[in-house]
């Protein structure tokens, strides 16, 4: 039988997916909890691309001698989404571990091979025991399930971003933009997966159409798998994650305790000026304090309204104005500047002083300069 572009696509893919799942399964460096999950993701992703080949090459083979195969493998479907969304918690979240309570996201798998076995002792039809109404609605769950489990994984790295501002001062190392990307590239090919499948059922795209977006789908899949493989396997230190944030009120600091604690913290900073420390976190500061660092986190935000990101870097804008106001340091560039004030990323100087002074940094500096030079 020949094949098509399109089914050859389909065989590459599926052999990758399979080679690195296997890969990583049984890889033994970087975090081994967060490899074997991306392994299953990629494993159940490439059983079910090698699913659609075989419905091509091998169709009559396998509807004959293998009963029920073609519906029984629509539940590999809805697992590896669930575990695209674990292996994100794993990255995210420090000493993660896979808890029984898991299993509750396997529910629609198994409810549809109970289902394809019930279908095929009522019919006898031992090829294909669901109608084609039945398989329709299976596959647009199937999709819907995909979007909302890998939206659900971009809220999760969304709230360890936030949390990140909490304790580190410095954050762009930490915050994981190529899971951002790699989240975001997924959940762009369900959503093309998924238009393409209901063009092609409504006749909105022809056949060949519908196999060009296909294989861009998963072309696409491909890339952004073996880029986060690389990328992780290359840099371990990038599956470092935070502490699981407890459910728990939050404590209230006694009001007299609060100004004590926020003015100590304000002469602190004014006198050893620890925001010089691009790495300055948290716990460092309450160590030199010599308070807990949930205190401390509690006393900032009460006393200043503001996070520990934003705190420490209103400190190092403020160092940075003095620099570039002073007439002395004209001819000093912007980044020597940024880099004595405290920061080690321009990207992010930039961003905060804009946020915090309502112009650039050159702005402020050719503002400033001209006004004394008037004076």
């Amino acid at each position: 039988m020949e094949l098509s572009l399109y089914n050859i696509i389909q065989a590459i893919t599926a052999f990758q997916f399979l080679f690195i799942a296997t890969f990583l399964f049984t890889h033994k460096k970087g975090k081994i909890v967060s490899n074997k999950l991306f392994s299953i993701f990629l494993l159940g992703k490439g059983l079910s691309v090698l699913n659609d080949f075989l419905q091509y090459y091998a169709f009559d083979f396998i509807s004959e001698n293998l009963p029920i195969f073609f519906d029984l493998s629509l539940a590999l479907l809805f697992i590896y989404s669930p575990f695209l969304l674990m292996y994100t918690k794993s990255i995210l979240i420090k000493d993660f571990q896979l808890h029984i309570t898991f299993t509750k996201h396997l529910i629609p798998s198994f409810l549809i091979v109970l289902y394809v076995l019930f279908k095929y002792l009522v019919t006898g039809d031992s090829r294909f025991p669901l109608t084609g109404i039945e398989t329709i609605v299976i596959i647009t769950l199937y999709y819907i399930q995909a979007i909302i489990y890998t939206r659900s994984a971009l809220k999760k790295l969304r709230k360890y971003r936030d949390a990140l501002k909490e304790i580190y001062s410095s954050t762009e190392k930490l915050e994981h933009n190529w899971l951002l990307f790699l989240l975001i590239g997924y959940l762009s090919i369900w959503i093309i997966f998924f238009f393409t499948f209901i063009g092609s059922l409504i006749t909105v795209f022809s056949t060949s159409m519908s196999e060009i977006l296909y294989s861009f789908g998963l072309i696409t899949l491909l890339v952004f798998s073996n880029t986060i493989v690389f990328k992780c396997l290359r840099n371990p230190e990038l599956l470092t994650g935070i502490e699981e944030e407890k459910e728990e009120k939050e404590k209230q600091l006694p009001k007299a305790v609060n100004e004590e604690s926020a003015n100590r913290l304000i002469q602190f900073m004014k006198n050893e000026e620890p925001y010089l420390n691009p790495l300055l976190s948290l716990n460092d500061l309450a160590d030199k304090l010599e308070i807990h660092p949930r205190s401390l986190s509690l006393i900032i935000k009460h006393s200043f309204n503001k996070n520990f990101f934003d705190f420490v870097n209103s400190y190092r804008i403020e160092k940075a104005k003095e620099f570039l106001s002073d007439p002395d340091n004209e001819n000093r560039n912007i980044l020597e500047i940024l880099f004595d004030s405290g920061f080690n990323s321009k990207s992010v100087f930039n961003a905060v002083f804009k946020k915090q002074v309502g112009m650039t940094p050159t702005q402020y500096r050719k503002s400033q300069l001209s006004t004394k030079r008037v004076a």
